[in-house]
């Protein structure tokens, strides 16, 4: 059902056709209403990306966003805390996932600009996180309180960005490399 209604509720928050697009979803919570998170690909960008693969002697299953994967394994096997955030920040994006109780629950990827101070890209980084924690408020009927935030990739002077976001959002800032 979800696989036949989606392109209806998600065309409205669409930049271009939904003819044109590619989309999935993955259900994160089971109640009365089932709550999903979706993504929409152009077509066109996705072949792309599998003929790129391809070229190189490689035939994907799946394809996926950002640091999914990394995501994942730090839901169902790290020991992090009930609540935290995962950020994967990489030279011209970022990626955020809120994650509860070893699910995520929600993931957004922005732009962030490679060619930009170290402390313009923290100070984007923070504005979009607080724009990230307000959409979590405003997506589930449950107080999200992360206690720590995980980051990964190589966007970013980690150090400087560390101690400027442990003071502005007063969690604690940690590290990942898988």
């Amino acid at each position: 059902k979800i696989r036949q209604v989606l392109p209806f509720e998600i065309e409205p928050t669409l930049p271009f056709p939904i003819e044109e697009v590619v989309m999935d979803f993955q259900p994160v919570r089971q109640a009365d209403q089932t709550d999903i998170i979706a993504c929409a690909i152009r077509s066109s960008d996705l072949t792309c990306i599998v003929d790129v693969l391809k070229s190189r002697d490689m035939d994907p299953q799946a394809v996926t966003t950002g640091g999914l994967p990394t995501a994942l394994c730090l839901a169902r096997f790290a020991n992090i805390s009930p609540q935290f955030i995962f950020m994967d920040i990489g030279r011209n994006c970022c990626t955020l996932f809120a994650i509860v109780s070893g699910q995520i629950h929600l993931v957004r990827t922005f732009q962030i600009n490679a060619t930009s101070s170290s402390d313009h890209t923290t100070d984007i980084i923070i504005r979009q996180l607080v724009q990230f924690m307000a959409a979590f408020e405003a997506f589930y009927d449950f107080g999200f309180e992360p206690s720590t935030l995980c980051i990964s990739g190589e966007g970013i002077d980690t150090d400087i960005f560390k101690q400027k976001l442990e003071s502005f959002m007063r969690l604690t800032v940690r590290p990942v490399n898988i």
